[in-house]
């Protein structure tokens, strides 16, 4: 696994991310990376699991800081066709005016 973002540059994402679980996956990468600790042992400190490590250090190394962020997710399927749902849009739309 190659450092393609400095320590500082790492330190600073860290410390401005506000979501808690990419931070999580901020500091996993520091202390593997760029310290060279072993995932086993940094998994004990931010108690995670060691495939969860691989899976976010692979994601990491392929993907770079932009694969450490949640994925889209498909979400749930839309109950009602979209015609009708178009339909819907429309009368509310025209009932403002």
């Amino acid at each position: 696994m190659c450092l393609t973002v400095s320590r500082g540059r790492l330190v600073e994402l860290y410390r401005k991310e506000s979501n808690a679980k990419v931070k999580e996956r901020l500091l996993l990468v520091i202390r593997v990376v760029d310290e060279g600790k072993l995932p086993a042992h940094v998994v004990k400190e931010i108690h995670r699991s060691k495939p969860w490590a691989c899976y976010w250090l692979e994601r990491y190394s392929k993907e770079d800081i932009k694969g450490l962020r949640d994925k889209p997710r498909s979400g749930r399927i839309a109950r009602i066709p979209l015609e009708v749902s178009t339909r819907i849009k429309k009368t509310l739309r025209e009932s403002r005016q």
